[in-house]
């Protein structure tokens, strides 16, 4: 067997909108598959009560979280429901009104959310949360929408396809913005349309 070498990386990204670094070891024998360990995390455990899965997606500066759990095995039935977890660790379900699954992803400092609803066809839609009010944001055209993050200026990012598969790799990026645009105060104009109660 070779010796074991471990090598020192510092992980860099946006985590809330902060730059964060993030210590890792990359520990590699010859013989096995390299393996990658957090040298510093704390490790919250998210679980919605009385689901048997849940997934958190998105977090804020204030610690608030949004994610989707089902009740039921979601790879069986497809019962994908959204939630919002507050900072005092109570939570709160967010369903597209009338639709067969929600996943909330994204969530600004205001608790606006931005996620996908599956229709009754599984097609995926945007959507938007904000202020309590929920609006449909779909990309013109495409067949299928999935915004995944909203920020302080309420613009949406995700990606849309033109094919109904979520197994596709056409996949395009976009940015939403809300009509009337970000002014410098890092408001909203007058918006149009409903997207942006």
């Amino acid at each position: 067997m070779g010796k074991s070498k471990s090598i020192l990386i510092v992980a860099v990204g946006l985590v809330n909108g902060l730059l964060s670094m993030m210590p890792i070891v990359l520990a590699k024998d010859r013989d096995e598959i390299p393996r990658v360990e957090a040298a510093e995390a704390t490790f919250t455990m998210i679980d919605f009560p009385g689901a048997v899965g849940t997934t958190a997606l998105g977090i804020n500066n204030a610690g608030q979280v949004v994610g989707t759990y089902s009740l039921t095995d979601p790879y069986v039935n497809h019962a994908r429901q959204g939630f919002f977890q507050d900072t005092d660790q109570s939570f709160t379900t967010v369903d597209f009104p009338g639709s067969a699954e929600t996943l909330a992803y994204g969530i600004n400092s205001s608790a606006d959310i931005a996620g996908i609803y599956l229709d009754g066809n599984a097609a995926a839609h945007g959507f938007t949360r904000i202020g309590g009010t929920f609006a449909t944001l779909d990309f013109p055209g495409a067949a299928e929408t999935e915004p995944t993050g909203i920020n302080d200026h309420k613009q949406v990012v995700g990606a849309y396809s033109f094919v109904n598969s979520r197994l596709t790799l056409d996949l395009y990026g976009f940015v939403a913005t809300p009509v009337g645009g970000v002014n410098a105060n890092g408001g909203t104009g007058r918006p149009r349309g409903g997207l942006w109660p």
